[in-house]
């Protein structure tokens, strides 16, 4: 049974071990600050539980540091994924990467929104 914060934090840093510390960072800040806020939650509801009675309510409705080490696992897992899938811009012609521009479509989206903004903007203020 996990008595405090800090102990959830330390067993689930040991979990994550050999993960990435970006990884072991987000989630240790993410349990932290999700732990603290239902602690103080809980106090400020007032609850007759003490402190080290609501904790393992809490542990129980957040999960035990192995399961969230495995969620972010996958997450992890999903997000690394999708950068393998991306088109890597280095192998292709430089030529070909400047001139890519005009092919993506949201550098065509992002140039009518600038016309639009160009030709109404300075209309909006000539009403007085």
């Amino acid at each position: 049974m996990i008595g405090s914060v800090e102990e959830y934090l330390a067993r689930l840093k040991a979990a994550l071990r050999g993960s990435d510390p970006a990884l072991i960072q987000d989630a240790l800040a993410d349990a932290e600050e999700h732990l603290r806020t239902a602690l103080q939650q809980s106090e400020g509801a007032g609850t007759k539980d003490n402190r080290g009675s609501a904790l393992p309510d809490i542990i129980g409705k957040y999960g035990s540091p192995e399961e969230t080490a495995a969620a972010y696992r996958e997450l992890e897992s999903r997000f690394l994924i999708g950068i393998e899938t991306a088109p890597a811009a280095g192998r292709r012609n430089p030529a070909l990467r400047f001139l890519g521009v005009y092919s993506d479509p949201r550098a065509w989206g992002g140039f009518f929104y600038m016309l639009v903004a160009a030709i109404t903007g300075p209309s909006m203020g000539c009403g007085r």
